[in-house]
């Protein structure tokens, strides 16, 4: 299916949605090779990871290295399994980003806590200028950590969604002051 799915890829491309099995990490990383080498104008890109552990059937240091070489992106959806401090970084180089829809799973909503580390410790000043839309997975304590250290992050944002399972009350207000 590889062979067959890299014929199809075009420089005219200019959306991509892959629904990846787990199982197959070097799949998975010269599959995101071939799309950034013969398809650099996708502006639209989803990546959804079927399943539930993915540590050793994603690549994301791949992941992570595809979005230098895809400058035209304007939205990237991604399973919340892939979110990850290296790769929400990796995304501050699309100029053009205009949407990070992480998608939602029952996997961390099953479970009241969220794996600590999901966001990058700093993003760099001016960071997403032209994001209007962020949907993210993650834990209030973490968000708040992000917008605090995040100077002139997102200036055109106009749509935010953080889902979380936190429901401590004081960490709430503390968000809402903050954004």
């Amino acid at each position: 299916w590889l062979q067959f799915f890299t014929h199809l890829l075009r420089t005219s491309l200019k959306t991509v949605r892959v629904v990846f099995p787990l199982g197959l990490p070097h799949v998975s990383a010269r599959l995101l090779e071939e799309i950034s080498q013969r398809a650099p104008n996708v502006e639209k890109f989803d990546f959804i990871v079927m399943g539930e552990n993915f540590e050793d059937d994603v690549d994301l240091g791949t992941m992570e290295s595809f979005f230098s070489k895809m400058q035209k992106v304007t939205k990237v959806s991604i399973s919340a399994q892939i979110l990850s401090p290296g790769f929400l970084s990796s995304l501050q180089g699309c100029s053009n980003l205009e949407t990070i829809n992480v998608l939602s799973d029952s996997l961390h909503f099953d479970d009241p806590t969220l794996p600590l580390e999901r966001l990058p410790e700093f993003v760099k000043p001016d960071a997403f200028p032209r994001l209007t839309f962020l949907k993210l997975t993650c834990s209030l304590e973490e968000w708040n950590r992000l917008i605090s250290s995040a100077e002139r992050m997102a200036p055109c944002l106009r749509h935010l969604q953080i889902n979380t399972p936190s429901t401590s009350a004081l960490v709430f207000r503390t968000s809402l002051i903050q954004i």
